[in-house]
Parts: C-alpha cells; structure tokens; sequence
C-alpha cells in the first residue's frame, strides 16, 4: 500500500467475481483486474485475489466527494453478496454490514488518508489510478 491510494478488502461467502464483471459499470483491464469508473469524475481499481476475495485501491487524487459516492455505490452492490466483509487496510477496522454508521467511517478514514496524501505531493485531482498517478509525477 503506497501513500498515493487508500485500499480495502473485501470477501463474501459467495463468488463475487462474476457478479463484479457482470456490472455494466465496471471494466475489464486484464486478468482479474476491473477499474470501476466515470469519466473524469472517479477511478477506482478492483483486484480479484480469488473468486470470493477482492482488493479495492483508490487513488487519492481522485475528485472527493464524486469518488466517496462511487465508493459508496460499490460498497451497497458488494454488500448485496451473502456474507460480505470488508477490511479498511488504513484503520485495520472490519465490517460485516454496510450502513451510514460504516460509509461515516470510511468516509473519515478517506479523508484522513488523503490529508497525509496531500502534504506529501500537493494539491492534485484527477480521476486516475496509481500507475497514471506516478507517471504524471515522473512527467513533471
């Protein structure tokens, strides 16, 4: 986990990994790798570690609020999965329902990460993913 992303992870009890590239809204990238985004609005990554087990990695120079919404979309469709569970690798903190007490927290949790992002590398908003992230910043 470098400093540029916030990551999580989420298992059920079902295999998910056919429902997540059966969503319309999540696009193939290679292997098992998805990225879940819109435009220019939010970028998140997804890896499958197996079919029951997923890796969400979330740039943080991604547009706030329009990738807290996103999140929050991703979590409600993961969660519809029957035993969800999901750890935030900031906070070490599982959860085994997805609620407003749980989107609060991940909420916080982002926030937080990407104040330590943004003493680090600036001011940066893009809806883009890690890899682009480090290129933009070679570029520069």
């Amino acid at each position: 986990m470098g400093l540029e992303a916030i990551n999580f992870f989420f298992r059920a009890e079902e295999q998910i990994e056919y429902k997540v590239a059966s969503n319309k809204e999540i696009t193939p990238v290679e292997d098992r790798k998805y990225v879940y985004k819109e435009e220019d609005n939010y970028w998140i990554d997804l890896e499958f570690q197996d079919s029951n087990a997923l890796s969400i990695r979330i740039t943080l120079c991604n547009p706030t609020e329009a990738v807290l919404t996103a999140l929050n979309h991703l979590m409600l469709f993961l969660f519809d999965s029957q035993g969800g569970i999901l750890l935030d690798a900031n906070t070490k903190q599982t959860y085994k329902e997805y609620n407003n007490e749980v989107q609060e927290a991940l909420r916080a949790s982002y926030l937080s990460r990407k104040k330590v992002f943004e003493e680090i590398y600036g001011d940066h908003t893009a809806a883009i993913g890690s890899e682009e992230f480090y290129k933009r910043l070679e570029d520069n």
